[in-house]
């Protein structure tokens, strides 16, 4: 496995779930919005889209056949996964929903990666 690679699609990834939390944040904080589950469903869902999206465009990007390239998401999901530890040490979740976190993400692969096979074409391999 390349590793220039997977680190780069590891960072799209968070990358993308980022940029989708900033803008929830600060579009729910232009329009006054106080209410806890408004807010926390936002975030979600817009994190569901970013994150699938990178699952996307990362699946894409590696272009192998259809084992090969959700045996490549999945380490990439290992590592977006453990990426929420920082999470924890920010204060911002708990242990319990760190590990509840793996279903967001193999949600998330799935979907993205799916798409990714629905849209580009495996290489052809020689």
């Amino acid at each position: 496995m390349n590793k220039a690679m997977y680190i780069r699609d590891v960072v799209i990834i968070i990358g993308l779930s980022f940029l989708g939390g900033l803008i929830s944040g600060i579009t729910l904080g232009a329009k006054g919005v106080m209410d806890p589950e408004i807010i926390m469903g936002t975030i979600a869902i817009l994190n569901i889209i970013t994150v699938s999206v990178g699952f996307w465009v990362v699946g894409c990007l590696y272009k192998k056949e259809v084992k090969e390239r959700f045996n490549y998401l999945g380490y990439v999901g290992i590592a977006v996964w453990l990426f929420g530890l920082i999470n924890i040490a920010l204060g911002v979740s708990t242990l319990a929903q760190w590990f509840a976190s793996v279903i967001f993400v193999l949600i998330c692969l799935g979907i993205g990666g799916g798409l990714s096979l629905l849209t580009c074409k495996p290489r052809i391999q020689e």
